[in-house]
């Protein structure tokens, strides 16, 4: 795949690419405050800013809290915890495959409120487990859970951007 991408970048001529970080420098302030007022002015839109930086706040305390976890409390080391982050990152890849399931019975909200109990069903079994083994069960749940709010987030993002299109035509 990293040869297959190479291959691609070399492709991109010299002219696009000398002009980009003039553009990039001009129009990145510009887009910022774009972004900025568009989820300023939308409800729905301020709502998932503000979800979403709380659990990534929540996610950054679970990611260092799993070295502690995984290396003293559970006494396998460095090992261990490589497993149990391989356990994890599976866990988000079912849940990133499963989140069209979630959203086709719940819809896209339903499903974002599901993925947070998931997580936090994982994140307890995690919590609670006296061992590595039931540990990654608890990892791989709580990624599936992860997984599906990731889907979701984006999802409802990308149709709030529908909407707000819709309105302005």
């Amino acid at each position: 795949s990293f040869l297959i991408s190479a291959a691609l970048l070399v492709r991109i001529t010299s002219s696009f690419q000398s002009n980009l970080v003039a553009r990039i420098g001009r129009t990145h302030w510009r887009e910022v405050r774009a972004g900025l007022a568009l989820v300023h002015d939308n409800h729905h839109l301020s709502s998932l800013f503000l979800i979403w930086s709380w659990a990534t706040l929540a996610y950054a305390g679970i990611n260092v809290a799993e070295i502690v976890l995984t290396t003293e409390a559970y006494g396998s080391g460095n090992v261990g915890f490589g497993i149990f982050v391989a356990f994890s990152a599976a866990g988000i890849l079912a849940g990133n495959v499963l989140a069209f399931w979630f959203i086709r019975r719940l819809t896209v909200y339903g499903g974002y409120r599901a993925s947070f109990l998931i997580t936090a069903a994982g994140v307890a079994i995690c919590a609670v487990s006296p061992n590595l083994a039931i540990g990654c069960i608890g990892a791989v749940i709580f990624g599936i859970g992860n997984g599906i709010g990731l889907v979701c987030n984006v999802t409802l993002i990308q149709q709030q951007k529908l909407v707000a299109r819709t309105r302005n035509k």
